[in-house]
């Protein structure tokens, strides 16, 4: 436990510093980047306010007329609770959130923007699987899938697509992080994953 304490104040040691979020944003980006293409919008997502984090759009050349959208600095704070669940968390611990649309709308951005704090709003987290009941979505609820489907509704946009993967980034604490894919369902749809598992949902949306 010591060491656990000693790596996590030198952790917010180096968050203090003005130039971590330059070193966490442009770390990001280049990630995404790499898997996307160059970004073609960046949105503010903080208010001003600690910490900094910002929604970012894509349109990758591996999907035509597709705009992906993606959180950008939720990872460089580890989700509360999850060492409830798990022995060891650090695998689920971070997360950035990601949605694909064919409009290009701040409308997302302020989507992301909401759902990015939802964890330390809620002191709870967000994983693999999990539903969101979600007022604002016109679905009734969001469905989090680390590797949605590519046939059927479960793939991107509901169609026989599967979505860029993002895999391989590891936040500066050592933790990987991990992408979440938001797909809008019906609040039967959630009431179904509740009861017999989200991939079993999955697997019915295919």
């Amino acid at each position: 436990l010591g060491e656990r304490v000693k790596r996590a104040a030198a952790y917010w040691c180096w968050r203090e510093q003005d130039e971590s979020w330059e070193e966490i944003r442009e770390a990001q980006l280049d990630h995404l980047e790499r898997h996307l293409g160059p970004h073609r919008r960046y949105w503010a997502a903080d208010g001003g306010t600690f910490p900094p984090g910002a929604v970012v759009q894509f349109t990758p050349p591996s999907h035509p007329g597709v705009f992906v959208y993606t959180t950008l600095g939720m990872s460089a704070q580890a989700m509360p609770r999850v060492e409830m669940h798990y022995e060891d968390p650090a695998p689920c611990r971070r997360v950035e959130l990601a949605l694909g649309a064919r409009d290009d709308s701040p409308e997302f951005a302020r989507t992301l923007s909401w759902a990015m704090g939802m964890p330390w709003r809620d002191c709870n987290w967000l994983g693999d699987g999990h539903t969101i009941s979600w007022d604002e979505a016109p679905a009734g609820g969001v469905l989090l899938l680390a590797q949605p489907p590519a046939a059927g509704r479960a793939g991107l946009l509901r169609r026989p697509l599967p979505p860029p993967s993002l895999p391989g980034f590891t936040d500066r604490s050592g933790d990987p992080v991990t992408y979440l894919w938001m797909m809008k369902i019906t609040l039967t749809e959630q009431d179904y994953a509740e009861k017999h598992s989200s991939a079993k949902l999955a697997a019915v949306l295919e």
